[in-house]
């Protein structure tokens, strides 16, 4: 196979036969690409951009989180925080803390298509619905284990498995309570699910891109805006950064039949 350094697809043939299709591929992994690796002094920014703002909402949230902690503890007869585990920045670990939203009998590890259609709670159902119950991971903000945008942390890989080097890209950046990804046609999936949004916010991390993702979020959460596509993002947010052609491992594919030929 031929290799590119690149944060692009890897593709194979689903459908195997000379009259394939590049409709009939399929992404099945990441090139590494070190151009998507914020450099020291981007990270600088967006760390000192987390901690004044991030404090500052803090303070101004931590009075609607003891009142919706207290309604939950009312409703729900136990513990109003959730913590979970997450894989952080590098090869760290946090435990990142919400409202509980679900009764303690459901499985800690639960993820959006095991939830979907289950009894919830009327607060639980409201506090997800509008993301209240993500208020708290602010104080993770603050403490440096999450940022205001990036990646959405994901499961543990023993309930969310996904490819090795596209991991390492996500966890370059730290995990955001918003992204690109949180706010995209796409969100409502798995963190995972589409990578082509963590990759297109990595290629291109930036404060503007940032202060124009939290701009969308709030115009999401207000109903003022709609979900975002990658053809969205307007180029001035843009770092530049071009995505590499696609690299497709052609050792495994049929040449075309010379009657298939024109």
């Amino acid at each position: 196979m031929t290799v590119l350094s690149g944060a692009v697809p890897v593709h194979v043939m689903r459908v195997a036969g000379p009259s394939a299709t590049p409709a009939d591929l399929e992404p099945v992994g990441v090139l590494f690409d070190a151009r998507a690796l914020p450099d020291r002094s981007t990270r600088l920014r967006k760390r000192a951009f987390d901690l004044v703002v991030g404090s500052i909402l803090t303070l101004l949230a931590l009075p609607v989180i003891a009142v919706l902690a207290l309604l939950t503890l009312c409703t729900l007869r136990c513990n109003p925080f959730f913590l979970q585990r997450r894989p952080g920045t590098g090869v760290s670990e946090f435990r990142m803390i919400k409202l509980r939203t679900l009764p303690p009998s459901f499985p800690v590890q639960a993820m959006k298509p095991e939830i979907t259609g289950c009894a919830i709670p009327r607060l639980g159902g409201w506090l997800r619905r509008t993301h209240l119950d993500e208020l708290p991971q602010l104080l993770e903000v603050v403490a440096g284990r999450m940022s205001l945008v990036g990646p959405r942390p994901r499961l543990s890989d023993d309930v969310e498995p996904v490819d090795p080097v596209y991991d390492r890209m996500r966890r370059s950046v730290s995990p955001g309570c918003s992204g690109l990804w949180q706010i995209s046609v796409a969100g409502a999936g798995t963190a995972t699910g589409d990578p082509s949004f963590d990759l297109f916010y990595l290629r291109n991390v930036s404060l503007r891109l940032d202060l124009w993702i939290l701009a969308r979020t709030v115009g999401l959460l207000l109903g003022l805006a709609g979900r975002v596509d990658l053809a969205d993002v307007p180029a001035w947010v843009q770092r530049g950064v071009a995505p590499l052609p696609v690299v497709y491992p052609v050792e495994i594919l049929r040449p075309v039949a010379a009657e298939d030929v024109a």
